[in-house]
């Protein structure tokens, strides 16, 4: 399942989530969660200084149409592309997600 699939089936919109309310998680099961990021940070900190969930909320709001989301991604003080590829984030992560995946993806999809 991914972010989008899992995020569409605990019946919540990416507002909810960039507002920061992620109670919906609480109800969703937790295989359900195995590889999609859920903001929750324990990835942190980040060696590059790249703020990871901010990064994975711009892919979900890209891949969602969201207009939005380029300008979200642009105005964050580090992107993908200052990844160092280390893989200390996805040691941290509880919910297994393939964060060096994601950054390639951001930096396909946003050119940095």
């Amino acid at each position: 399942m991914n972010r989008r699939d899992f995020i569409a089936s605990a019946g919540v919109g990416l507002a909810t989530i960039l507002l920061g309310d992620y109670n919906f998680i609480s109800i969703a099961a937790a295989q359900d969660q195995n590889g999609v990021c859920i903001y929750c940070n324990n990835c942190q900190p980040c060696p590059a200084g790249i703020d990871i969930s901010a990064v994975n909320k711009c892919l979900d709001l890209a891949n969602s149409s969201n207009e939005s989301a380029k300008d979200y991604y642009f105005n964050l003080s580090k992107h993908a592309s200052d990844c160092i590829g280390c893989g200390v984030c996805e040691q941290r992560c509880p919910v297994h997600v393939k964060v060096r995946k994601q950054m390639r993806q951001a930096i396909g999809l946003f050119g940095k």
